[in-house]
């Protein structure tokens, strides 16, 4: 008999549709409840409603840069692991 417990949440903060769909039936499969956002404010909003368990994020957004996103989470959530997602080949420092 299977107990049952509170699946986990994935955040995926990805403006493409297609790497965002593909990255919610990995996560899903997995096991994870994932919400997905956008745009930087979709990131924000969910963010301040609801707690993830990890977050995939995209560090170009339509509306701003991912880094932004990361260094809220760093502030109001610094155990929260991020994963970070980009195309570009620029150095994070």
């Amino acid at each position: 008999r299977q107990t049952h417990r509170t699946a986990p949440c994935a955040l995926v903060v990805e403006d493409d549709p297609d790497i965002a769909l593909a990255l919610q039936d990995l996560l899903e499969f997995e096991g994870f409840h994932v919400q997905c956002a956008s745009t930087c404010r979709q990131a924000f909003a969910s963010i301040a409603r609801k707690s993830f368990a990890v977050v995939l994020l995209d560090l170009g957004l339509p509306d701003g840069d991912g880094t932004s996103i990361l260094d809220k989470l760093h502030i109001s959530h610094p155990s929260l692991p991020v994963i970070v997602l980009t195309a570009s080949n620029r150095d994070l420092g």
